[in-house]
């Protein structure tokens, strides 16, 4: 493809998504302010159930609590430097590896 062949469906695209409009909320204007008013509570925490599509929510403290139990436990430790880029590394040298067979 070519650089102005590129850039034209880039133009494209843009005007496209300029022109596009958000579908209308299936939200009441009391549902909307009752999720406003949940989300500034600062006394709970709302989250993701970890399992089924659920929302969970829970009291500050307690989440808290549990958050620094799990992490008091011996399952995990600290790192002393990130090995992000070491592991990706090798994983880029892996799969050109494979791209070469």
């Amino acid at each position: 493809m070519t650089n102005d062949a590129a850039s034209n469906i880039r133009v494209q695209i843009t005007e496209v998504l300029r022109r596009a409009t958000l579908p209308a909320s299936n939200l009441t204007k009391n549902k909307k302010d009752a999720l406003r008013n949940l989300r500034a509570d600062k006394s709970i925490h709302i989250s993701k159930a970890d399992k089924g599509n659920a929302t969970v929510i829970l009291d500050r403290l307690e989440y808290d609590n549990k958050i620094l139990a799990l992490l008091n436990t011996s399952t995990y430790k600290e790192l002393k430097r990130d090995p992000t880029a070491n592991i990706e590394r090798k994983i880029c040298s892996k799969l050109s590896g494979f791209k070469k067979a």
